[in-house]
C-alpha cells in the first residue's frame, strides 16, 4: 500500500478509522438480488444495462437491443432514456436520446447522459427500445460540480457526510447461476453502495467466444451494475479491443486510463499492462504518456481547493505494489511496478492503492520503499 496522505486539520490515525469506516471493500460473502422494476426478457428488449460516470461527472447508461438484417434498430422509433426523481412522475420526467455506439454481435449498443441536480435524490430511469420494450430501475443521483481535474476526469460534487461505500471487485470470472461469482454479485446487488469498482480481469477474459463470454458477464452483473455506477479498468487477460466495447468509462480519449471523482475520494484509474515490466530506463511510449498524464493528475488533486472537495486520493490499478503470495508477482513484477510508480505516489501523498491480479485478499498499513511508516510526514 503506498504512503497514506495527510488530511487537512486532521490526523492520520482519524483520517485511516473515518476512511475504513466510510470505505466497505467487499472481498466476498453474503448475497441478494435486486430486480428490474419492469424488464422485459425478450432478444427485442433492452439487455446489458449498466451505469458508470461520464467525463462531465453524470451517469451515463448503455445497453444493447435487438438490431433488423440491415444494421438498423429493430424499433419504430428512437431509444430514448426518460428518467425523474422517485417521487415524481416518470411520464412528465426528462427525456434523453441514445446515442448509438456501435453495430455489434448481432445487437446495438447504446448510450445516454442522465443529467441531475440533486445529490440527495434518487432516481428511476426506464429505457424505451422504440419497439414497445422497456427496462426500469433506479439509481442515486450523482451531481457534478465544477470539474477541477483535466480533461480526462469527472466531478461529482463536494464532500458529504454521510457514509461513503465502495464495492471493490477484482478478478471475477464468469460463472453459471449458483455460482461464486453470481453469489457475489447477488449479494453486492442488495446492499446500498455510491459506485462499484472493478479492478480488472472482467469475466475472466471478456474476449472468449468471440465475445459472448463478454456478453454474458454483462448479463451477470446488470443486477448491481444497472443500479450504480460500475468503473472498471482493463486487467492482463482483458484485450482492448473487446473491452473498450463493452465498457465506456470517463476518458477523453482511448487510452485505457482515466480520473473521476465521486463523493470525498479522488479515483486514479491506470493500466500496469504498460508499466508491469519497465526497467529504470524505459522507452515506451505508451507508458511514458501514461506516466505523465498520472503526475499531471496527482498535481491537480493535490490543489488546495480539490483536496478540500476530493479530501481522500485514491490510485487503481490491476497489478499489485506490495503482496505477498508465493508467486513471481510478488516479488520480480511488483518490484518492478514499484519502482515506477511508487515515488509519484509518496510524493502526491496518495492515501491508498487498490490492486487485484494475485486473488488473495490482503491488506497493509502505510508502507513506502518496503518500509511500514511511522507517521503521515515519513510516508511522503
Amino acid at each position: 500500500m503506498p504512503p497514506a496522505g495527510r488530511r487537512q486539520g486532521h490526523s492520520r490515525s482519524a483520517d485511516t478509522s473515518q476512511l475504513l469506516r466510510r470505505v466497505s471493500l467487499v472481498a466476498a460473502a453474503r448475497c441478494l438480488c435486486v430486480s428490474a422494476a419492469q424488464n422485459d426478457s425478450t432478444p427485442t428488449s433492452a439487455a446489458h444495462v449498466r451505469l458508470s460516470l461520464s467525463p462531465r461527472g453524470h451517469v451515463l447508461v448503455s445497453w444493447s437491443s435487438a438490431e433488423g438484417s440491415d444494421g438498423a434498430p429493430s424499433g419504430e422509433h428512437p431509444q430514448e432514456v426518460r428518467y425523474a426523481p422517485v417521487n415524481s412522475d416518470l411520464a412528465s420526467g426528462n427525456i434523453t436520446q441514445a446515442v448509438q455506439q456501435t453495430s455489434w454481435l448481432g445487437r446495438r449498443w447504446s448510450v445516454a447522459e442522465l443529467e441531475c441536480a440533486n445529490e440527495a435524490e434518487e432516481y428511476a430511469y426506464q429505457i424505451d427500445t422504440g419497439n414497445g420494450s422497456v427496462f426500469g430501475e433506479h439509481f442515486q443521483c450523482r451531481a457534478p460540480s465544477p470539474s477541477s481535474g483535466t480533461s480526462s476526469s469527472s466531478s461529482a460534487g463536494s464532500v458529504r457526510e454521510r457514509p461513503f461505500r465502495l464495492a471493490l471487485i477484482g478478478d471475477l470470472p464468469f460463472g453459471a447461476d449458483g455460482s461464486t461469482s453470481h453469489e457475489v454479485l447477488r449479494v453486492l446487488s442488495e446492499e446500498a453502495w455510491d459506485a462499484a469498482i472493478h479492478l480488472g480481469d472482467l469475466a475472466g477474459n471478456l474476449s472468449d467466444q468471440e465475445g459472448l463470454r463478454g456478453e454474458q458477464f454483462l448479463e451477470m452483473i446488470q443486477p448491481l451494475a444497472s443500479r450504480v455506477p460500475y468503473m472498471t479498468l482493463a486487467g492482463d487477460r482483458d484485450k482492448l479491443a473487446f473491452y473498450s466495447r463493452f465498457f465506456r468509462m470517463p476518458s477523453s480519449g482511448n487510452d485505457p486510463w482515466y480520473a473521476f471523482s465521486l463523493g470525498p475520494a479522488r479515483f486514479i484509474m491506470l493500466w500496469t499492462e504498460s508499466l508491469a515490466n519497465l526497467g529504470a530506463d524505459f522507452q515506451d511510449t505508451q507508458a511514458k504518456r501514461q506516466l505523465a498524464w498520472l503526475e499531471r493528475e496527482l498535481e491537480q488533486a493535490n490543489t488546495p481547493e480539490t483536496r478540500t472537495k476530493q479530501p481522500w486520493l485514491l490510485v487503481a490499478g490491476h497489478r499489485p505494489l506490495y503482496c505477498s503470495v508465493l508467486r513471481p508477482t510478488c516479488s520480480t513484477e511488483a518490484a518492478r511496478l514499484r519502482a515506477v510508480l511508487e515515488p509519484l505516489l509518496g510524493r502526491y501523498k496518495v492515501d491508498m492503492y487498490l490492486s487485484a491480479h494475485v486473488h488473495a485478499y490482503e491488506r497493509t498499513f502505510a508502507v513506502l520503499n518496503g518500509s511500514l511508516c511511522a507517521s503521515a510526514e515519513h510516508c511522503g
